[in-house]
């Protein structure tokens, strides 16, 4: 599983595929980030703009928070819907990575800080 340090930016590759895996380009797209233990919603539902078969998804900090203090690590799950094709067919798939606890990153420190993690991944049906 991949990993990306508390309170750091992640990013998402997302490739987009039909049945036949072949790449699509979406004509919506949207997704969630949830915590997978506690069940607590980091990101509502929020529309994607996809303009390829591959959109880059940056997850930003306050989405890569830890929310026990008391775990080592947790998984965040990003849930991602589309729509391609006509007739529409729909896709839902998701992507697991761990957070990794730095045990005292400050809530209210913001460091400024080029580029982030890719933690990859790819969304197609099965």
């Amino acid at each position: 599983m991949k990993s990306v340090n508390e309170r750091s930016t992640a990013v998402l590759v997302i490739t987009f595929s039909d049945e036949n895996k072949v790449l699509v380009t979406p004509t919506s797209a949207k997704y969630k980030i949830k915590d997978e233990i506690s069940g607590t919603i980091l990101k509502s539902w929020t529309a994607l703009t996809v303009t390829s078969s591959s959109h880059t998804l940056v997850i930003d900090q306050d989405n890569n928070r830890i929310l026990d203090d008391g775990n080592d690590s947790e998984v965040k799950i990003v849930t991602v819907v589309y729509e391609y094709s006509t007739p529409t067919k729909q896709c839902t798939s998701e992507f697991k990575y761990a957070v990794k606890n730095l045990h005292g990153v400050p809530v209210d420190v913001v460091l400024e800080v080029t580029g982030g993690v890719v933690i990859g991944g790819s969304v197609s049906l099965i």
